[in-house]
């Protein structure tokens, strides 16, 4: 049974599925204990990395959301900026930033305040929109990717992975996703309509799951067309 469980695990979505849906730099490892959800949201990913054994913790920039999200998860969840959060330095073994870094105005602040907070050996990862997805190749300005003005930078991968390393992190991994291929491609069809939908409630055509598998296909092959950035980066 555990060679048939160690094979499963080797297939991305099974092993994906058995993680709630989370990618696997989220997974916690043998000595790892304490992580950070920086833009808690709903609080499901921090329900999530609570069930993967992770002593999780969020910060929220809405009081609304974050009272929420610890009512959701069960966790610490604390509201406002993390410069406020109190945290100690050197707390974090991991810091998962997803579709936060777009919307911050001090940006290369608060990834050097990650670093700070993270321990030795610790990892960031930072999930945002890709401004060279195959999206914005197909539909330019009309691509969801952008959403003015609730985005307020959106860097190429290449020029995070050179700030990340200004900061001070080490063994910086990159990848993208186009695991959201389909809302994404289904809201931007409707904006170059001149519909602006709410959140990503557009009703998906198959033209839309065409368009992700095409997508898939290429992430698949090496080219970094994904709807997703996704940036690990290392804290020796």
């Amino acid at each position: 049974m555990k060679g048939a469980g160690r094979l499963l695990a080797r297939i991305g979505p099974i092993r994906r599925r058995a993680r709630f849906g989370l990618i696997d730099p989220l997974g916690r490892r043998q000595g790892e204990s304490r992580c950070l959800d920086l833009g808690a949201g709903n609080g499901m990913t921090l329900r999530y990395l609570s069930l993967l054994g992770w002593q999780a913790t969020g910060v929220e920039i809405d009081p609304v959301a974050a009272e929420q999200a610890h009512h959701v998860s069960g966790c610490d969840v604390r509201a406002g900026s993390l410069f406020d959060a109190g945290f100690r330095s050197g707390v974090f073994n991991m810091i998962h930033v997803s579709h936060v870094i777009e919307h911050l105005p001090d940006l290369k602040q608060t990834l050097g305040l990650c670093f700070d907070l993270l321990a030795p050996g610790g990892r960031l990862v930072v999930i945002y929109p890709n401004p060279n997805s195959l999206l914005v190749k197909r539909i330019d300005r009309f691509a969801v990717t952008w959403d003015p003005p609730r985005h307020l930078v959106i860097p190429p991968a290449d020029s995070l992975r050179s700030l990340l390393g200004d900061i001070g992190f080490d063994r910086i991994l990159f990848e993208t996703s186009a695991r959201f291929a389909v809302p994404y491609r289904a809201v931007s069809r409707r904006y170059r309509r001149g519909i602006v939908a709410k959140g990503f409630e557009a009703r998906a055509q198959m033209s839309d799951h065409l368009f992700s598998l095409f997508e898939t296909l290429c992430v698949m092959a090496g080219f970094a067309v994904g709807e997703e950035v996704i940036i690990v980066a290392h804290k020796r």
